[in-house]
């Protein structure tokens, strides 16, 4: 019963600082709007009276809520706001982007398995390159050639239209890629077969992320008018094990697929962490994207001051004329 009690009593305080801010807390007038001329110290006004606001409701609240991630998450990002300077589009011409120098790109496994046959052909059978046998490549091959057609419809042009397809053949690749994985030897000999387990494993991320977002995208609006969901509660379940394999592919989240991990945690309710995700990563992220998903994470937490300054710092970048549902 306490536990029942500690998640409404979370849920209601969410639900009073998260949603559309009470009139006491909004600037009248043209001091809502932050823009070139309007005064920061409206602003500021509303910054304060909102952190006032989130302190004495849940000053209120057993300390194992007050100490809840989502709510830490959405007073952190509120004390290190700066009305009126918040980044726009000019903050990755001057930074250095981490995603050209340290994300790693999904191995082609045409390449791995032509490098793998040729060692294994010079070795004249013996362990190589991590392949240890002809069952072992022939398993490799086949994943080359489901990888293959699965870039085909999943471009960034069409994948939307492949969106079932695409959730079929990445389920395919990812028991192919795990018999591969599970014909490699325990223990690697050398840094060669180390190498090719690792990139093995990643291709297996890679896919199982391409599964998790060919199933978000089945929530976006062109898609649902074409083919709606017939099943919610096992539409849910698909995507709720999708997103679970990803994350135990590697021992810690990774990076490349943070904008999937953001689209998780916002679909949740969780649009604090969302956005502290956001701010985290945002070297790793394009530049629209992130201004975008900012604009979009403030307006459904229900903080107009701070979002029509992303709003504005979004339509300002030249970056929002075209405008797509999702990046994820």
């Amino acid at each position: 019963m306490r536990r029942h009690y500690l998640f409404l009593a979370f849920t209601l305080a969410l639900t009073l600082v998260g949603s559309r801010p009470a009139v006491a807390d909004q600037p009248a007038g043209a001091d809502a709007v932050i823009s070139r001329h309007a005064p920061v110290t409206a602003a500021e006004t509303w910054r304060q009276r909102r952190l006032n606001q989130i302190n004495r409701r849940f000053n209120q609240l057993p300390a194992e809520l007050a100490e809840h991630p989502e709510w830490r998450a959405r007073r952190e990002w509120l004390a290190q706001w700066v009305p009126g300077e918040m980044d726009g589009a000019e903050i990755f011409e001057t930074t250095d982007r981490q995603a050209d120098e340290s994300s790693t790109e999904e191995p082609n496994l045409n390449h791995l398995a032509a490098a793998a046959e040729a060692r294994l052909s010079q070795s004249a059978g013996e362990q190589s390159a991590g392949v240890s046998s002809s069952d072992a490549l022939r398993q490799l091959q086949q994943a080359a050639r489901q990888q293959k057609h699965l870039w085909q419809i999943d471009d960034e042009e069409s994948r939307k239209k492949h969106l079932a397809e695409t959730i079929e053949l990445s389920k395919s690749l990812d028991q192919t890629l795990q018999d591969v994985l599970d014909s490699l030897p325990t223990e690697t000999e050398t840094e060669t077969d180390d190498g090719f387990r690792q990139s093995v494993r990643w291709a297996l991320a890679h896919t199982r992320y391409r599964r998790a977002r060919a199933l978000a995208y089945r929530e976006l609006p062109e898609v649902l008018e074409e083919t709606p969901i017939r099943n919610r509660q096992r539409y849910e379940r698909k995507l709720r094990d999708a997103h679970r394999d990803l994350r135990e592919t590697f021992d810690e989240p990774q990076s490349e697929f943070v904008l999937l991990e953001i689209r998780m945690l916002r679909r949740a309710g969780d649009r604090g962490q969302a956005l502290q995700k956001l701010e985290r990563f945002r070297e790793r992220i394009e530049p629209k994207w992130y201004l975008k998903k900012r604009r979009d994470l403030l307006e459904e937490l229900g903080w107009d001051v701070p979002y029509r300054e992303a709003a504005r710092l979004y339509q300002e970048s030249g970056l929002a004329d075209d405008e797509p549902n999702a990046a994820d």
